[in-house]
This record gives structure tokens, sequence and C-alpha cells, in this order.
């Protein structure tokens, strides 16, 4: 317990396998210099239960099935024992509804902020009524399907005492080491590579790419088509186009834009706008419209 793991010949690949399975093992990232910073397993212990007082145990059914998680980060697989409704009847919804269909799990109807739309059917699943319609935190499960960062932070914060489904296509690819909020999506095709952790509400459109030790925060909004380089760190309503991209270790602040085809070899302060490549800024606090 008190040997340091570096005597046994414990070298840069080993320690970065350790760090993997650490990191699969807690769900929750571990960097390799943490096995440097504490070389015996004492160290590490006394680390954890210091600075992690509840550890969970987080599940893992990436491979080979769809996932479908309640509040991943609580490590609880909740049974579908209440119905699933969706929150919004645009585009967006459509792809939910279709992946949902794929899963095979059944939606219980849609609710919306447009009076015109109830009454609507969308691939077969009626909208039910307005959002003062949704039943209350104990009868169901939510997802809001919006494509739009702003108006989905305005809806979950009608309702912060739902729990909200985390949907991950049967199709994408993500490595098992990789962490979620609740209330977010994963469509067809998508790569999410090994260590990245993305927030609550958040987009990960079609054959999107996210390389390695990414973060992405909450109600994000990734294009379809879009890839970002390991270790970059995209904020809170962050708008990425299709086809945009990011260079390694960039950052996008909080509720920036990076336009479609846009790359960005460097970072987009928070509240900015940039196109081009390399990508360069075009606006400042100009609230996103879409």
């Amino acid at each position: 317990m008190q040997d340091s793991l570096l005597t046994f010949g414990l070298d840069s690949a080993g320690a970065m396998r350790l760090a993997s399975s650490i990191s699969k093992e807690l769900g929750k990232r571990v960097p390799i210099s943490f096995v440097f910073k504490h070389p015996t397993l004492q160290s590490m212990i006394d680390h954890f239960t210091q600075t992690w007082p509840a550890i969970v145990h987080s599940v893992r059914e990436y491979k080979g099935e769809a996932l479908m998680e309640y509040r991943l980060w609580h490590g609880a697989k909740v049974p579908m024992d209440k119905p699933l409704y969706l929150l919004g009847s645009g585009g967006h919804a459509r792809t939910v509804v279709a992946t949902l269909f794929s899963m095979q799990v059944p939606v219980s109807g849609i609710f919306t902020n447009l009076e015109e739309d109830v009454g609507e059917n969308i691939l077969g699943v009626e909208v039910l009524g307005l959002l003062s319609h949704v039943p209350a935190a104990t009868e169901c499960y939510l997802h809001i399907s919006l494509g739009q960062p702003l108006l989905k932070m305005q809806w979950a914060s009608q309702f912060p005492n739902h729990s909200y489904v985390t949907i991950v296509h049967p199709r994408a690819y993500v490595d098992t080491s990789c962490t979620f909020g609740e209330g977010s999506f994963v469509g067809a095709l998508a790569v999410i590579d090994a260590a990245v952790s993305i927030g609550a509400h958040s987009i990960v459109e079609v054959h999107s790419m996210i390389g390695h030790d990414v973060v992405v925060g909450s109600f994000t909004l990734i294009g379809g088509m879009a890839a970002i380089a390991g270790a970059s760190r995209i904020g809170d309503g962050v708008v990425m186009g299709t086809h945009s991209s990011t260079a390694p270790k960039v950052c996008l602040g909080n509720k920036s834009v990076l336009g479609s085809g846009s790359s960005a070899h460097v970072n987009v302060p928070e509240g900015c706008t940039a196109i081009g490549v390399p990508a360069e800024i075009l606006y400042h606090d100009i609230p996103i419209k879409m």
C-alpha cells in the first residue's frame, strides 16, 4: 500500500491505462498526472476519500446497445415506469421521435409553446397541449426536444423538479469513459472519444466527432458533422454550426457561436460570434437568433 508503483516498473503508457481504468470505474475523469502525483495505493485512496466522500459508480451500457439514463451522475438506471413526454414541436423533435422509435421506446405525447401546433402529429406522436398542461414531476419523464439553447434553458427552468431522459442513438459510438448530464441527446453516427464530459440538455448532432478529454457544457448545440479536437473546452449555451470545428485545446466561451463551416484555431470569448477559417470575431454580446 505504501510502495510507489514506479518501483514496480510503471511507465507513462501504464499510467495512462491506469488513469483510464480509474476514470471508467468512478465515472469521473482522472488525468494521467494524478498517477504520478499519487504513486502509492494509499495516497490514491486518501485523495479519493477526502475529495470525493461519496463516490458513485455510473451505469455504462454504451457497447452494442442504446443508452437511456436519467440523472446519469447519480449512477442509477431508472426503469420506464412512467410515461415519457417530449417538450417542443419543431424540427429537432422529429429527430428525437425517430431515435426513440429506433430504440423501441414509446413516446406518450408532446407538449409545446405553440398553440397552433396542438392537435398535430409528429411522426405519429400527438401534440397534446401547451407547456402549462405538462403532468407533475411524479407522473412522467421529460426530454426537451429543442435545438435552441437559450429557449431550452427557459423551458428547463419551468420544470426543475422533473427527471429528464438522456438519449444516445444506438448507432452512435460513445466510449465507456464518457459521462453525460441529464436531458442530453447524441445523434446517429456521432463519435465521442475517451474521457469526454457532456453537461445537461446538450445536443450532439449526427456525424459529429468529439475528441478525447473534451468538456462540453450544458444547453449546448453541436451541429451535424462538427468536429471538436482533443482537450477542447466548450462552454454552456454554445452553438457550433454544421461542419464547424476547433483546433486542439481551444475554448469556446459561454453563449458563444461558431458559424457553419468555420474553424476556431484560438479561443472564442464568451458571448462572441466567430466565423471563417480561421474563425474571426464578428459580433460580441448579440443574442443568438435561430
